[in-house]
């Protein structure tokens, strides 16, 4: 496998494991073994645990932002933008994505740096909904 693919194989570990059940259940031992790899590869690819909970965040969260964005450019009018930004964030309460990013978050895997770039997402929807107004 190239370096990404097992990387994502990786991060696929670490969300399957938080959305079966407890955050706690995720260190470099679980999601090796989720993965079918050593523990030392784990750790080519994640320093330690809260790096392995800061990617998955991370590719989750965008994942979501580029089909909520996606969703959005393809509405034709503002007011059908608005309805579907809200239809994408009710279904994202809804869909494992809720329960992972809840879990994510309350192990701290939302760092200062996914704040700053969720903070650099929302602008861009601001500007997308700017630039159709």
């Amino acid at each position: 496998m190239s370096r990404s693919v097992r990387h994502d194989a990786l991060i696929d570990a670490v969300v399957a494991l938080v959305a079966a059940g407890d955050v706690e259940d995720v260190t470099m031992e679980t999601v090796a073994e989720r993965a079918g790899v050593s523990r030392p590869l784990v750790y080519k690819h994640f320093a330690n645990r809260g790096e392995l909970l800061a990617a998955a965040y991370r590719r989750e969260a965008t994942a979501l932002h580029d089909e909520l964005a996606a969703e959005i450019a393809a509405a034709p009018t503002l007011i059908d933008m608005y309805r579907t930004l809200v239809r994408g964030a009710l279904r994202a309460t809804v869909d494992r994505r809720d329960g992972v990013f809840a879990a994510l978050r309350s192990a701290g895997a939302r760092n200062r740096e996914l704040r700053h770039e969720q903070r650099l997402r929302d602008v861009e929807t601001v500007r997308a909904f700017s630039a159709q107004a």
